[in-house]
């Protein structure tokens, strides 16, 4: 069964609307940061999202525990660290507050995996 992009003027508002609403602060126990949703896309059953994330991510490295980082992190020949993971842990840490912004549209965001890239500055 494939899946096409429902284009239509209620998805088209959104995704203009996302430009000036679409950047909220974020500080929970894992992340400090501000969020930006670049882009939405309508399926049949489900909604996706683009987000830009620019701040610090608090997670164990090395053996001293848990510590602030940047993005600097995935360049660094130090640590070994698989982006696919650290992709699937930045969605999990903010999927709660991307389903909220994204309930003032109309649109319901549950699940981790509707949160489709993630750019991290």
């Amino acid at each position: 069964m494939a899946t096409y992009v429902i284009r239509d003027t209620v998805s088209n508002a959104i995704k203009k609307s996302l430009i000036k609403w679409g950047e909220f602060p974020i500080d929970n126990g894992g992340l400090k940061g501000i969020v930006k949703i670049k882009n939405y896309r309508k399926y049949q059953f489900r909604g996706e999202v683009d987000i830009e994330f620019e701040g610090e991510i608090f997670v164990k490295l090395t053996r001293e525990g848990r510590i602030w980082y940047g993005s600097d992190i995935l360049t660094c020949d130090k640590y070994n660290i698989s982006k696919i993971k650290l992709n699937r842990y930045l969605r999990k840490l903010m999927i709660k507050e991307v389903g909220i912004r994204m309930n003032y549209f109309g649109v319901d965001i549950k699940d981790y995996r509707n949160i489709n890239k993630i750019k991290w500055k």
